[in-house]
């Protein structure tokens, strides 16, 4: 039951409102990861399977965060910029009773390309406005990687 209620979280902050890819011909982001699809300016990207770790508005740390929405400064066909954090489980003293930490970014997404038979971009430059988590540098370029008919993000390690 790893992470129960920070999948839950995660999958409850998904609903939030964007549109589907393909509106107006803009190119959509992965927001979910294994997802099938891609959506124009989504209130939160899900990057890890078990909830642990997502991008998503500024808002409230803790066991049971409370997060607002990634908000868009700008969507075109080329490139889209966003502020938010990356929202982070602690895993003390494990995963499942850990507490989220907030970690200020930027997110610019570029690069798009037809993938599994959609508009999406490929890239997502992560830069971190003030602190980053252990292990990653001020700024990294995240990577859109298609397996079997679903997106992941490959992030840096």
């Amino acid at each position: 039951m790893r992470l129960k209620s920070a999948t839950l979280i995660a999958a409850g902050l998904l609903a939030a409102t964007a549109t589907s890819a393909g509106a107006a011909g803009l190119p959509g982001l992965a927001d979910n990861v294994g997802s099938k699809q891609a959506k124009v300016r989504p209130g939160v990207i899900l990057y890890t399977g078990d909830g642990s770790g997502f991008f998503a508005g500024n808002g409230q740390p803790g066991k049971h965060p409370k997060v607002g929405k990634l908000h868009w400064t700008s969507w075109s066909g080329s490139s889209a910029s966003a502020t938010g954090a990356n929202w982070l489980n602690k895993c003390v003293p494990n995963c499942a009773k850990g507490t989220f930490a907030k970690f200020p970014v930027t997110l610019k997404a570029s690069r798009p390309r037809t993938v599994l038979g959609k508009k999406v971009f490929t890239r997502m430059q992560v830069t971190y406005t003030s602190t980053q988590p252990h292990g990653l540098g001020k700024s990294e370029t995240w990577k859109l990687k298609p397996a079997g008919h679903m997106y992941f993000w490959s992030f840096p390690a």
